[in-house]
């Protein structure tokens, strides 16, 4: 990512908050959604509750009925743009590797700052 202020996009990191700030629309090709993965490094089962609800890291010996076991939770990756409007990224999580997919037509759609 290059440097806040430097590019089309900035991110910010904030307690537990994580954000990017996209200045102006990404050229996307075709309506493509925009990718982002990453990967996880952790001994803990992580799982996705629900694309709003976002990731649950549970200790081996939980199961995913009882989430108050949850060692780690994490909110879904929610997107707003300059007008107000709000989706959330597709979450997937297999093994060690996070993919967030927003959607393309929505980031078209977008008003950026």
């Amino acid at each position: 990512m290059p440097p806040p202020g430097s590019g089309p996009s900035t991110g910010r990191c904030a307690g537990d908050r994580t954000g990017l700030i996209f200045d102006q629309p990404l050229q996307l090709t075709g309506g493509d959604d925009l990718v982002i993965e990453g990967q996880v490094d952790t001994n803990l089962a992580g799982r996705v509750v629900s694309t709003q609800a976002g990731l649950a890291f549970d200790p081996p010996e939980a199961t995913p009925a009882r989430s108050e076991a949850s060692a780690l939770v994490s909110t879904g990756a929610r997107v707003r743009d300059m007008a107000g409007r709000v989706t959330y990224a597709e979450l997937d999580l297999k093994d060690d590797r996070l993919r967030l997919a927003l959607p393309g037509k929505w980031l078209a759609a977008a008003e950026y700052p």
